[in-house]
């Protein structure tokens, strides 16, 4: 038996894989981890980032939870809001069409990334063993499982 997972950058249990997923997308990307959230920032623009899907991650952060990661001119953060949903809301000095593109990027990553996380523990867990693991040029990650049944 095999099958064959596409994960898309732009689609969507625990927050050790959401902050892993969080940290790795941010590095790859040029973000450092800011440890002291509650520096107050002097920007005047706020974009807060709503995609479809987000849900999933959510999930993983209690209610107090939030990481946020910084690069020149853009600071970014993750964080489940009062309602139970995740949000990513993007501040800087950049003009709110750079900022809403930087926002959207790594939040559409760090979807895709702690998907992949999820489904490759899950898979594992349930005995597919991964045969090949392709991304293409769009981001698309394709994995080609196997499960060799007893």
């Amino acid at each position: 038996m095999s099958a064959t997972v596409v994960l898309v950058p732009i689609l969507i249990s625990a927050w050790p894989t959401l902050a892993a997923s969080v940290v790795s997308v941010a590095a790859s990307a040029g973000f450092t981890v800011v440890l002291d959230k509650n520096v107050a920032r002097k920007s005047r623009r706020t974009v807060e980032i709503d995609m479809e899907n987000m849900e999933a991650v959510g999930e993983a952060l209690s209610h107090d939870d939030k990481i946020v990661v910084e690069r020149a001119g853009a600071r970014v953060t993750f964080s489940r809001d009062a309602r139970g949903r995740f949000r990513t809301c993007v501040d800087g000095e950049l003009d709110e069409d750079e900022l809403r593109k930087i926002g959207e990027d790594l939040a559409g990553r760090v979807i895709q990334q702690y998907l992949y996380r999820r489904l490759t523990q899950e898979l594992s867990d349930s005995g597919f063993v991964t045969l090949e693991e392709d991304k293409a040029a769009d981001e698309t990650i394709r994995l080609h499982v196997r499960r060799h049944q007893d």
